[in-house]
């Protein structure tokens, strides 16, 4: 085993009993709720705990149980009565006892078509993709590798891509529950830095299909507050956000 894989083993046996704490933001009602030619504006924040792969050659290690922090302000737009499309930007966290990755940009683009209706039901398609960085630095010790303690450095950059169906359901008045099966897909890279060696792990989700399920409630006149759990085998994401319409 060269140097290169020699390093890189060390450090995913140092975070690989870790986590890269990686989740998607809220996701909202699966169909549109915006007219045409109206605008929304959103808060949100997302609290993620989830476990990823990373991969370089034949070397493997699973990240587990960590927290991730996302906070969003999000812009939408009604194209029509039935299809919207969104933009969310804000910033986001990596943090658990072996890395402390700062906020760093989150960003993304959504889409939401409603295509069924009935009295109390609807039903819709969304599609959001995401992007997002984050970084960490501090000293690992390779004296059983005969080198010596070192500054190393780590850097995330990946997306996300969600596809959700489902409905959102009317239960009373000023009062929706939504959710359904999503798939989800998350690959980037982890650029590593150590010992005078730079490499680049590949960085991918465990589980691509999950669920989720949420409440929205009007709070006044054009204004709502949503929450929702969403879940995959080996991702679960608490998340809220308040929205206007105007």
């Amino acid at each position: 085993m060269n140097r290169r894989f020699l390093v890189v083993s060390v450090l995913l046996a140092s975070f690989g009993c870790a986590s890269a704490a990686l989740g998607i933001g809220p996701l909202g009602p699966p169909t549109a709720t915006l007219k045409q030619g109206q605008f929304g504006v959103a808060l949100e924040y997302a609290y993620s705990d989830s476990d990823l792969e990373l991969s370089l050659g034949t070397v493997d290690a699973t990240w587990k149980g960590a927290l991730s922090n996302t906070f969003l302000a999000q812009l939408g737009y009604g194209l029509t009565d039935d299809w919207e499309i969104y933009f969310p930007l804000g910033a986001a966290n990596l943090k658990d006892a072996d890395l402390d990755c700062s906020y760093k940009s989150a960003y993304g683009f959504g889409t939401k078509i409603t295509f069924e209706k009935t009295e109390n039901t609807s039903w819709g398609l969304l599609f959001e993709i995401g992007w997002r960085k984050n970084n960490d630095s501090g000293t690992v010790d390779l004296n059983d590798l005969g080198f010596a303690v070192t500054d190393y450095s780590v850097d995330f950059t990946y997306h996300e891509i969600v596809v959700a169906l489902g409905p959102t359901w009317k239960i009373a008045e000023g009062i929706q529950v939504y959710g359904g099966p999503f798939f989800y897909v998350l690959e980037g890279d982890v650029d590593v830095e150590a010992a005078g060696v730079d490499t680049t792990l590949d960085l991918s989700q465990e589980s691509m299909f999950g669920g989720y399920v949420g409440a929205e409630l009007d709070i006044c006149p054009n204004s709502s507050w949503y929450g929702e759990f969403l879940f995959t085998g080996d991702m679960w994401t608490l998340g809220t956000g308040i929205g206007w319409k105007f």
